[in-house]
């Protein structure tokens, strides 16, 4: 359940991802991976792909069927490896920069997170 919790969960009518992975884990060229997941707003899926070095972190997040389900918003969370916050984020989001969280309100949405 802890690894669960660190990748995703659920509170309210909130889905919440990568909350709880370290920071380590947002290193260039690394990949975090979440394919068929069983989430209380039915599968998900997220690709999140680190280019930090190149200055962007490229995010795909699936839910088709969140939003029928009862999802209002998802708060990605990406924790820069140094700590450096994002200056902008492309696709349907907004970012929260004491946070370091990406927010949606779409079930589905391709982002990138640009330093």
């Amino acid at each position: 359940m802890q690894v669960r919790w660190m990748l995703y969960y659920e509170e309210h009518q909130t889905l919440w991802l990568l909350r709880g992975v370290p920071r380590a884990h947002f290193a260039h060229g690394n990949t975090i991976e979440i394919i068929g997941a069983k989430s209380y707003f039915g599968p998900l899926t997220l690709r999140l792909e680190s280019r930090v070095d190149q200055g962007e972190v490229r995010i795909r997040v699936r839910c088709p069927e969140g939003r029928a389900r009862g999802l209002q918003r998802m708060g990605i969370r990406v924790a820069h490896p140094a700590g450096r916050r994002a200056v902008q984020v492309r696709g349907a989001g907004s970012y929260e920069a004491e946070g370091e969280m990406i927010w949606i309100a779409e079930p589905e949405a391709d982002l990138v997170l640009v330093y």
